[in-house]
């Protein structure tokens, strides 16, 4: 059984009147309960987030804010609904708000929430083609964590652009961890024939396609790579 409604309603009612002026004041919630309840909100609207129902999804995430407006990771579940939804844009000032301090980049190691906006901000400004933009963050996020998600977004971004030759041992890199998915030998692939290497190219895709048979993007790129 959940407990953590109850202990958030046990932190409220533990809320002592501040004196104002001589008067009894108001009670205030403690910072505890706020964190508490905020934490609530926020998992309540991923739950509808994953049901799709956005337009709750937002009210929850704007009730957590209200009650801790410095969160980032309240901001990121925030913004990254609207990504869901379809609504680039809006997900892209999400971020973009969130990152609006210019000491992020330096807190980008060491804080978790920080270095997901940076990564998230990429992926979206890559739905709206804005790769040069996108590549700014996603380099950034390296700096945070050099995982499977920044380095395959990385090295898309420099596809993208043209640079196939720089993307190529983010993506190596990325074929040493674990677990390693289709996405990531599709555009090593891609990559390797677009900077001149097709034979590797194929190589890489016919493994791609060993442990991902079914999957209808590395059929299409091992296609690709043959007529190339």
């Amino acid at each position: 059984m959940n407990r953590m409604p109850a202990l958030c309603f046990l932190l409220a009612a533990l809320a002592v009147p501040t004196a104002v002026g001589g008067q009894s004041g108001q009670p205030q919630i403690s910072e505890a309960a706020r964190a508490c309840f905020a934490a609530l909100y926020t998992a309540r609207g991923a739950a509808y987030r994953a049901q799709r129902d956005f337009a709750r999804a937002l009210v929850d995430f704007d009730k957590a804010l209200s009650l801790q407006p410095d969160s980032v990771p309240h901001a990121n579940m925030r913004a990254w609904a609207f990504r869901e939804m379809g609504n680039f844009e809006a997900a892209e000032r999400a971020y973009s708000q969130i990152l609006q301090d210019e000491s992020a980049r330096e807190r980008v190691a060491a804080d978790r929430a920080i270095w997901q906006a940076f990564l998230s901000r990429c992926v979206v400004r890559q739905d709206l083609g804005w790769f040069q933009l996108a590549l700014g963050d996603c380099v950034t996020a390296l700096q945070g964590s050099r995982n499977s998600d920044s380095l395959y977004f990385a090295a898309r971004a420099y596809t993208e652009l043209g640079r196939c030759g720089e993307a190529v041992p983010l993506l190596d890199e990325a074929l040493l961890l674990e677990p390693v998915t289709a996405r990531i030998y599709e555009e090593l692939g891609y990559a390797l024939v677009c900077s001149g290497e097709r034979q590797r190219g194929v190589t890489v895709l016919d493994q791609g396609l060993a442990l991902y048979p079914d999957d209808p993007d590395l059929r299409r790129m091992r296609q690709w790579a043959a007529s190339f």
